[in-house]
């Protein structure tokens, strides 16, 4: 089983969508842990409207509502998970509908490597996000030899931060247990428990799935 870990703070706008994007998995064996981090917008009376329907959706809070930041969120998102493997969604990012089936079937060819990771697609049109879509595609082009291999060796990830958002990987929950998520740079907490995973098992498997 899959757990599907979302760290939600004020994203009433997109955490439907989101949710809604689990809920519509060609592979249906999992659960989606949402923990939310203190939000002050309608964000957690949609997401207990979503638990209500469905068991395998579970929302947990900080004590009293606080705000904790990301590494706090997740680290309490991962101790609430029963899956094998953890699966990151941003609060405001969906996945395709074939997203899980995907990585259980590179999960099972390769069960082996440290992390798994897929591209991801950017949808909206403002002139900021225009820019970062370029931006990365370009990344992209010129790392497709590195990246895109089935499986690939990436001893040098402490240089490079291949990896554009937490919702493009899945991580063996025993693995991620393991990491320090006190990060002397908050804004860089993902790629710092990439490196982690990657010292120990350079591996990291192409998921070909969005």
């Amino acid at each position: 089983m899959f757990s599907v870990i979302t760290s939600s703070y004020n994203y009433e706008k997109y955490i439907r969508e989101t949710i809604e994007s689990v809920l519509s998995q060609t592979y249906q064996d999992w659960e989606l842990i949402v923990v939310d981090d203190g939000s002050s917008d309608n964000s957690v009376k949609i997401i207990e409207e979503y638990c209500q329907k469905d068991n395998r959706i579970k929302l947990y809070t900080h004590e009293n509502h606080v705000n904790k930041g990301l590494a706090e969120t997740l680290k309490l998102g991962i101790s609430k998970s029963n899956g094998k493997y953890i699966c990151f969604l941003e609060s405001d990012d969906k996945f395709a509908p074939s997203a899980l089936e995907h990585k259980h079937l590179a999960i099972e060819k390769y069960p082996d490597a440290a992390l798994y990771f897929n591209d991801v697609k950017f949808i909206g049109e403002n002139p900021a996000l225009d820019e970062f879509r370029q931006s990365h595609q370009q990344y992209f082009i010129e790392q497709k030899d590195i990246l895109f291999n089935e499986i690939a060796d990436l001893k040098d990830l402490i240089k490079n931060n291949y990896f554009p958002t937490f919702s493009c990987m899945t991580v063996k929950k025993e693995n991620l247990e393991k990491l320090d998520f006190n990060c002397p740079s908050k804004p860089n907490l993902d790629w710092y428990l990439w490196v982690q995973s990657v010292a120990s098992n350079p591996n990291i498997v192409f998921v070909n799935a969005k």
